[in-house]
């Protein structure tokens, strides 16, 4: 029976297939023209492969090879798709294609390989690229031909850009790789078979995907060497994908049926490594270069570098040449790879970047050009030091080169940090808003920004470590950052996993709560980075608070009420800015120095409520113009707000010691302006009264807390001193109060030695002055620099730093003088009043010299003033200072005695005690690092001194790998890799140490290893004698005392004396001798734990007694073999007493008060040796 309804479908169905089909044949034709553009695209990046390879590269064989195929390949698909092509024009256009492709590819191989056979042929080298540019043109026309050629009625931007994958896609697959695994460990540990399953299947296919993706990337890429990085990862991830996830499968099968099964579980950890590295490798592979690749390429350059100077001293004129093209290359490539970060930047930085890269560039291509006729010259005659010297002088300066280059590049600041900080938990609310609509698309997105910025963070890190002059921003950095790339992987592994999980139990609480936790681990690396890198923000942002609060002062007093408001509003957003950024700090230090985080907090919280006041005084000011009282408490108000400020960045910048030394300096400061007032007259106002009693009771607080951390006499005497304090500034303000101008004055006097004793019941005045000295020659040198660059207004931050230091530099310096004898009293008394009148000089003449800058006469002034107080500030430290080397040695016998408190203290597991141990040997390093600079710079010799300056860079590295062992440590107990870890990083730092101390010496070396031996040998005695008598406490406190000896880091030091002595055979015994006794105290160590461990323990006793016996021995020993020739030692000390008197003179003709002081020194000590 017919039927309409029926005739409806068939015909609707009858098109739909006709329709179905148009599409499947498009879709065929389109796949043959997909095929031709890849096959183009591949010839093209294989091509520009084999054209950068340098002469004589062993992979030009395989580049041709893989070339010549890949042009075989689209060769035979272009004469395939002419066959299909119907349009006569595009049919003769794609023949002479291919006709061009097949005559052209013989030509550049034969010119390659004539470059590849012979360097100096430029002129095939410039036929391969005349013939490279004619071939990429043959594949453009190719690839539009076949573009032309397809049959489709639809719109031809769908094969406009065939890959369409990003660098995007593939960190999303990363993460999603990263996610799946840690669903895949969570479903093991709850024993679910099905879940596990299901996420393994997951995995590969996510693994899959992600090879897919970097296969595309690779296909575009036209960079050798990241080339190079795609295949390798690619290779590594499908070689897991064919092999390892099969015994994946198996281990985790092994592992559900026995959870205890140990070997499986480590199997599986090794297996879910391996995944994570290729997926990393994919993904740095398409990751763009930044600063750290720079930075290991110019580190690379320094073997063929040493290669090129060894090559010169052996005159081999062929090696030469060779390394000197090695070293052209690496600087090209560095230069390159600069470029390209360049043009990669973000638009706000990329204007800057390309700028100084040019800059560098010429430095560099003329470095370059000279390079090799100051090789070829000084091979010709490697007698000749002159020449030697020029070429090595070029070596420098492109080594110098490179590294500004990589600081060039670095992008990121402090400010940087703090605004990725804020955007962290921005991303973090847009990832739960996603979970909660389960919008798989959005949560990816979220998840791949919380790694941007977490990623940004870190390069921000590195930047900031690499520019900034603070050593202590650079080590904690630099210790952040040496695991920190392990960290974040970690942590968006975790995110990735409980966002999984969500999307999948939308209903199960849990998850969130394990996702809030993850997260939580996010923001405090994130505000590790910002709390590290805060002192820089912290002074950055109070110099900017300050000049906002003046500028504010100043529009009110004009009137102008719109500037006003404008400073008002920026000066409350950059008091916020600081609050947040304390807050950050405070967070970081909550476990490690509780105390300092609540002062921080409580600065913090005042500095926050002093903002509606100060608008308050600003509406008044504006009620009332012209009003002095209203004027008056506004200045008052934003003084009040700067001060505030400074105090917060004060705790946020120091520890508490610190802090109470900073305070004494203004203290000390503000009671010389009251005893000038008072000697002229006047009676100090009761606002100056009430903010020096402000600055006491937070100095008191200050001792307190430093009282609480030391012990003995320094924490009896911070009390009394503090104490006395007290009461005396109830007395001032009681003077003040009833106008007792007598009395005020003696109260004063009063104040001004209890201040500085109070610091110096700290017992580290040397300490805080040499620390205070460099820190004033860094902000005055800092200021010589911008006086020709910046206007006076813009100079006065620098002069308040300059101001702030010398203050405290000076006060120390009378602190000491008041310890000191009276004739030393004298001398410092007298340079410190000189340095005070060249530095009031300096701000009126910078002033001038402003005002008119083209008078040479006021420029030389400036100069010449600058000059006169880096001498001066020399002199001072002179006067005021022990011999340099004895406190290095001091120093050095301090940092091992914290050493091995932090060696035992991390033994036991106790985290309070390895920390306190930890910071005070960090800090000793820092100090000591400080103190071995100014004796390098004393060195006469240029190889010495180079020396120990390569010495002390080692020892400030070695610190911060030190502090990174020790958490990692803490962390992990139980980890026997770890531990190790911090033992060789213990044992390294203490050699570090050992070194500075011997390399800065001039004192010769058989002195130095008699005294130490002699020293060790009478604790041996001592210890050997307590034992001996048997009394129980005794024995304790002999065993506690020589615990804390820092027998180890002495017998470093012994040694590294012991191989810089002169004479060959005693340098070889002494060696020998220190070997013996450092293999007996590889043994005595252990024996004083254990007998501490079990005081009544008599066969640990006499084995102690056994190892100071033999120790005692070998140090006696020792003294033996360094004295045993006095006839070198006696000819040694009087040709460096000749060198010392040599000094004095040359110091003496150059009116060099800092070389004659030091020749004095030294010919003094060096004489009573030789007598």
């Amino acid at each position: 029976q017919y039927s309409k309804t029926a005739k409806k479908l068939l015909l609707k169905g009858a098109k739909g297939v006709m329709e179905h089909m148009v599409v499947l044949l498009q879709t065929a034709d389109l796949y043959e023209v997909t095929r031709g553009i890849r096959s183009c695209a591949r010839v093209t990046a294989k091509k520009k492969v084999l054209v950068s390879l340098g002469h004589g590269e062993s992979f030009f064989v395989t580049a041709a090879q893989e070339f010549v195929t890949h042009t075989v390949e689209t060769g035979k698909l272009i004469q395939k798709r002419i066959k299909d092509i119907d349009d006569y024009q595009l049919k003769k256009r794609l023949e002479e294609c291919g006709e061009a492709l097949r005559i052209n590819t013989e030509p550049l191989l034969r010119f390659m390989t004539e470059y590849m056979r012979d360097a100096m042929n430029t002129q095939a080298q410039q036929d391969a690229q005349v013939a490279s540019a004619r071939l990429d043109e043959v594949v453009q026309e190719t690839i539009v031909v076949f573009k032309l050629s397809a049959k489709s009625p639809f719109d031809l931007s769908m094969i406009s850009d065939l890959d369409l994958k990003d660098d995007v896609d593939l960190r999303d697959a990363a993460m999603r790789v990263a996610g799946l695994m840690g669903v895949l460990q969570g479903a093991i540990q709850r024993g679910d078979a099905p879940a596990a399953k299901a996420a393994l299947k997951a995995l590969k296919i996510a693994l899959g995907d992600q090879i897919s993706t970097a296969q595309q990337l690779a296909k575009s890429c036209g960079d050798p060497g990241k080339l190079v990085q795609y295949e390798n990862a690619i290779r590594a991830a499908q070689s897991i994908i064919d092999s390892d996830l099969p015994s994946f499968s198996k281990s985790i099968e092994e592992l559900l049926r026995r959870p205890d099964n140990s070997t499986a579980l480590n199997r599986l950890k090794a297996l879910m490594g391996h995944i994570r590295d290729a997926s990393n490798m994919m993904v740095s592979a398409s990751s763009a270069y930044n600063a750290d690749d720079l930075e290991e390429l110019v580190d690379g350059m320094g073997l063929p570098i040493a290669r090129l100077a060894q090559a010169v001293q052996r005159g081999d004129i062929a090696d030469a040449a060779k390394y000197v093209t090695d070293v052209q290359q690496a600087a090209r490539a560095q230069l390159l790879m600069a470029d390209q970060i360049s043009q990669g930047a973000r638009p706000e930085h990329r204007d800057r970047l390309l700028q100084g890269v040019k800059a560098l560039k010429m430095n560099i291509d003329r470095l370059v050009a000279a390079l090799p006729d100051a090789a070829q010259r000084a091979a010709y005659e490697p007698a000749n030091q002159h020449l030697y010297a020029m070429l090595d002088s070029v070596l420098q300066d492109l080594t110098y080169n490179g590294k500004q280059l990589v600081e060039t590049v670095s992008v990121g600041t402090p400010h940087d940090l703090l605004m990725s900080h804020r955007a962290l938990g921005n991303e973090y609310a847009t990832l739960v808003s996603a979970l909660d609509r389960t919008d798989r698309k959005a949560a990816q997105s979220a998840l791949r920004q919380i790694s941007d910025i977490l990623n940004d963070e870190l390069v921000y890190a590195r930047a900031v470590a690499r520019k900034t002059d603070n050593p202590l921003i650079t080590e904690a950095l630099n210790t952040l950052c040496a695991n920190g790339q392990q960290r974040i992987a970690d942590i968006i592994s975790t995110l990735g996993r409980y966002s999984e999980e969500s999307l999948d139990d939308p209903a199960n609480q849990a998850n969130r709560s394990n996702l809030d936790r993850a997260f939580a681990d996010a923001e405090l690396l994130s505000s590790q980075f910002v709390g590290a890198a805060s002192r820089d923000f912290m002074l950055e942002s109070g110099q900017k608070l300050r000049g906002h609060l003046d500028a504010l002062v100043l529009s009110a007093q004009r009137g102008d009420y719109q500037a006003s408001a404008a400073a008002i509003k920026s000066a409350v957003e950059e008091a916020r800015m600081q609050a947040e950024a304390a807050e950050l700090v405070a967070m970081s230090l909550s476990t490690t120095d509780p105390e300092r985080a609540a002062r921080i907090r409580e600065y913090a919280q005042q500095l926050l409520s002093m903002g509606p006041t100060l608008v308050g005084s600003l509406k008044k000011v504006i009620a009332a113009p012209g009003d002095q009282a209203a004027l008056g408490e506004l200045s008052a108000n934003a003084g009040a707000m700067g001060s505030m400020s400074d105090q917060l960045i004060r705790a946020t910048t120091m520890d508490a010691d610190e802090e109470l030394m900073h305070a004494a300096a203004l203290i000390d400061t503000e009671v010389r302006n009251m005893k000038d007032m008072v000697a002229s007259g006047k009676m100090p106002n009761p606002a100056q009264m009430t903010n020096l009693a402000k600055l006491v009771m937070s100095q008191i607080k200050l001792a307190n807390i430093v009282a609480s951390k030391k012990g003995g006499a320094k924490n009896e005497g911070l009390i009394k001193a503090s104490q006395l304090m007290a009461d005396l500034i109830k007395n001032m303000v009681g003077a003040v109060r009833d106008g007792n101008l007598a009395g005020l004055e003696s109260m004063l006097d009063t104040a001004a030695q209890l201040n500085a004793s109070l610091v110096a019941a700290r017992g580290k005045l040397e300490d805080d002055f040499e620390t205070a000295t460099a820190e004033l020659k860094r902000h005055l040198d800092i200021l010589e620099q911008r006086v020709p660059t910046q206007s006076q207004a813009q100079l006065q931050g620098a002069i308040r730093d300059v101001d702030g230091s010398l203050a405290r530099a000076t006060f120390l310096a009378h602190a000491i003088a008041r310890q000191a004898e009276p004739e030393r009293q004298k001398q410092i008394m007298a340079a410190v009043t000189e340095l005070q009148g060249l530095y009031q000089a300096l701000p009126p003449a910078i002033h001038a010299h402003k005002g008119r800058p083209a008078d040479p006469a006021l420029a030389a002034r400036v100069t010449s003033l600058f000059g006169d107080i880096h001498a001066s500030i020399a002199t001072v430290a002179n006067a005021t200072t022990s011999s340099g080397e004895e406190r290095l040695f001091a120093r050095a016998a301090q940092i091992g005695q914290d050493l091995a408190r932090l060696e035992d203290a991390v033994a036991r597991n106790n985290q309070a005690e390895a920390n306190a141990a930890l910071q005070s040997a960090v800090a000793g390093i820092r100090v000591q690092a400080q103190l071995a600079k100014v004796q390098a710079e004393q060195i006469r010799d240029p190889a010495q001194r180079k020396a120990a300056l390569e010495q002390i860079d080692r020892l400030e590295k070695f610190a911060a790998t030190l502090s990174s062992a020790v958490k990692d440590t803490l962390a992990k107990p139980g980890d026997q890799a770890k531990r190790q870890k911090f033992l060789e990083a213990l044992a390294a730092t203490r050699e570090a140490v050992a070194q500075v101390v011997a390399g800065s010496s001039s004192v010769l070396p058989e002195e130095r290893v008699h005294d130490i031996a002699q020293a060790m040998q009478e604790e041996m005695q001592k210890l050997a004698a307590v034992l001996q008598r048997g009394n129980p406490q005794e024995i304790a406190n002999a065993l506690s005392r020589i615990q804390q000896y820092g027998l180890q880091q002495q017998a470093d030091i012994l040694r590294a004396y012991a191989s810089s002595v002169s004479d060959p055979r005693v340098r070889r015994d002494a060696l020998e001798a220190a070997a013996e006794f450092d293999r007996t105290l590889a043994e005595l160590i252990p024996a004083i734990r254990a007998a501490q461990a079990n005081p009544g323990d008599k066969a640990a006793i006499q084995k102690v007694l056994a190892g100071a016996n033999d120790a005692e021995r070998i140090l006696g020993n020792i003294c033996t073999i360094v004295t045993a020739h006095p006839e070198s030692r006696l000819a040694s000390l009087s040709h460096m007493i000749a060198e010392d008197t040599s000094l004095i003179r040359d110091g003496l003709s150059k009116k060099n008060a800092v070389e004659v002081n030091a020749g004095g020194l030294n010919a003094k000590r060096d004489t009573a040796h030789l007598v």
